[in-house]
């Protein structure tokens, strides 16, 4: 991951309701469109906007199944993410 990146996550996932979104994906393999807007109190189209923030960064995957659209969390853009903020944590001075 490059630092351009690493900041674009870093915006998606400064809103809280994208991560809750992100922590609802992540309770199984594909949540349904339809029951993110059922959990989250939100209009159709802000559900939508954060969506999209989610999958243009890699942090959603999406898939449609008929005429359902389904969520799962894009585990590559996560690694990636964790990779990165492990370079970070080793790159800390030592104390002696």
């Amino acid at each position: 991951m490059e630092l351009k990146d690493f900041i674009r996550v870093s915006k998606a996932l400064s809103d809280h309701n994208r991560v809750l979104m992100l922590i609802e994906a992540a309770k199984q393999e594909w949540i349904e469109y339809s029951d993110l807007l059922v959990t989250f109190n939100l209009s159709q189209p802000t559900i939508s906007h954060h969506i999209k923030i989610l999958r243009d960064t890699g942090l959603l995957v999406i898939k449609k199944d008929g005429a359902r659209i389904k969520c799962s969390l894009g585990y590559q853009v996560i690694d990636e993410l964790n990779s990165y903020l492990q370079e970070l944590v080793n790159q800390r001075p030592r104390r002696s």
